[in-house]
């Protein structure tokens, strides 16, 4: 380990190979772990290098940390406070109404950007405000984008994002990667029935502003 003045001299020669390192254990966890440690001093250096060792150490503690995440109904706001505490995310039930739909035509329908009443981007979803100007939509938009996107494009492999265009952190950019990132490992039939399933059992009244 690099003593603290050592770490503040780190060359940008340095940054990259310790980057390179880190990428090439791949999905090798225990490996990857070993490397996050030994690269550690990247913290110290704010910038590109430090975003992926943070993501390198992130998918260390999610390999390793038991998901915490508890299914609840959408309209059970007590129980959806409590999860909040307990999960850097939300997962609604969904599915225990029993009905049944057409997965192959809704999902169609309602990921179509053409279809402007219905394609889930355009519903008029209620908006928190965020540090520096921001916002950013209820949070059943996120958890549709990332079965949209697994349905669509499988497991994300895109870099978190950090930074919005006009400066400050790009939250809802952040909030997208992180959604989709929750469905690694889910396959497209499941995603496409799960989206449809939450499309049309989210509760309106608390995630849109009309409906």
């Amino acid at each position: 380990f690099f003593s603290q003045a050592g770490r503040n001299t780190m060359s940008d020669s340095d940054k990259q190979s310790a980057v390179s390192a880190l990428a090439a254990c791949g999905e090798d966890i225990a490996q990857l772990e070993a490397a996050v440690s030994k690269y550690a001093w990247l913290e110290d250096h704010p910038g590109p290098h430090r975003q992926k060792w943070r993501l390198a150490r992130g998918k260390v503690q999610r390999a390793k940390t038991p998901s915490k995440i508890v299914r609840v109904g959408a309209a059970n706001a007590e129980a959806e406070e409590a999860v909040e505490e307990k999960s850097d995310g939300f997962q609604f039930e969904h599915g225990a109404s029993g009905k049944t739909y057409n997965v192959d035509e809704d999902f169609a329908k309602f990921t179509d950007e053409n279809n402007k009443k219905e394609y889930f981007y355009n519903l008029k979803w209620r908006m928190k405000q965020m540090p520096g100007g921001a916002s950013m939509k209820h949070e059943e938009f996120y958890y549709l984008y990332g079965l949209e996107q697994q349905a669509k494009n499988g497991d994300n492999n895109t870099e978190r994002p950090m930074w919005a265009e006009r400066g400050g952190l790009d939250f809802e950019g952040r909030e997208r990667w992180a959604q989709w990132e929750r469905m690694k490992g889910m396959d497209a039939a499941t995603a496409k029935k799960n989206f449809v399933e939450v499309y049309h059992e989210f509760d309106r009244k608390k995630a849109l502003y009309a409906f």
